[in-house]
C-alpha cells in the first residue's frame, strides 16, 4: 500500500467531548512539499447549532429539577408527610410515580441532545441509532442509562405504595438517583472527594422542595 501523501495543504480537524461533558474541536494544518500554510478559521468557527444547544441546556435543567422533586418527595412522603391522610398520600404517590416517568424522559433526551452537541449535528441527525450509540458508549451516557433505570423503578415503586402505602423501598432507591447526575458532570474529573461533596450537595439540595412542599400540605390542612 502506498502510504505516500500527494503534494498539497492539509488540514485535520477534531471534535471530542471532555471528560467534564463539554465538547472541545480543534485543527492544525500542515503541508507536503508546498509552502502554503493553509488556514483553520473555517474549523475553530464551527460551532453547534444554536437550537440544539438551547434544547440540550433546557433537557439538562428539567432533568436536574426532576431529580430534586423526585428525591426531595419520596423523603417527604417518607418522614414529613408519613401521618398524612391515607388518601393524600395516594394522590402524592401518584404525582411522584409521574414525576419519575417524567424524569426518564429529559433523560433519554439528554442522551439524544448530548450526541449532537458532540458531533456539532443538527437535530435531524441527533436521533440517529449510531449517534445514540456513540453517547451510550462513554461515561456521560452510561450515568443517563443508569438515571432512566432507577427513575423508572421509582415510578414503578411510587404506583405500588399509592396502592399497598407501604414506601420502606421508595426513598432509599430515589437516593440512588443523586449520583447520576456527579458521575455525568464535572465533579467525576476532580477525584473521589469532589464526587463526595457533589452528591452531598445534591442529597441537601433535593430536601429543599420536598420538605418545603410537605410543609405547606401540612399547613393546609393536609395532615390527619
Amino acid at each position: 500500500i502506498d502510504r505516500t501523501l500527494p503534494r498539497g495543504t492539509y488540514t485535520v480537524t477534531w471534535r471530542v467531548i471532555s471528560a467534564d461533558s463539554h465538547p472541545v474541536a480543534g485543527a492544525f494544518v500542515f503541508n507536503v512539499k508546498k509552502a502554503n500554510a493553509g488556514s483553520c478559521k473555517q474549523v475553530f468557527g464551527a460551532k453547534t447549532p444554536g437550537t440544539v444547544d438551547a434544547f440540550f441546556k433546557f433537557a439538562r435543567g428539567l432533568d436536574f429539577a426532576l431529580i430534586l422533586l423526585v428525591v426531595g418527595g419520596a423523603i417527604a412522603l417518607a418522614i414529613v408527610l408519613r401521618s398524612a391522610a391515607s388518601e393524600l398520600r395516594t394522590r402524592l404517590f401518584r404525582i411522584l410515580a409521574g414525576l419519575s416517568f417524567g424524569l426518564v424522559v429529559a433523560a433519554s433526551l439528554c442522551i439524544v441532545l448530548q450526541g449532537a452537541v458532540a458531533g456539532g449535528f443538527g437535530l435531524g441527525e441527533a436521533f440517529r441509532w449510531d449517534t445514540i450509540h456513540s453517547v451510550l458508549q462513554t461515561r456521560f451516557g452510561r450515568a443517563f442509562l443508569w438515571q432512566i433505570g432507577i427513575a423508572i423503578v421509582v415510578g414503578a415503586l411510587g404506583l405500588m405504595a399509592s396502592r399497598s402505602r407501604k414506601l420502606e423501598l421508595l426513598p432509599l432507591v430515589s437516593l440512588l438517583l443523586i449520583p447520576t447526575v456527579s458521575a455525568a458532570g464535572h465533579a467525576r474529573t476532580s477525584g473521589a472527594f469532589a464526587i463526595f461533596l457533589d452528591v452531598f450537595h445534591v442529597a441537601a439540595a433535593s430536601t429543599c422542595p420536598g420538605v418545603t412542599a410537605a410543609g405547606g400540605i401540612t399547613y393546609l390542612g393536609g395532615g390527619s
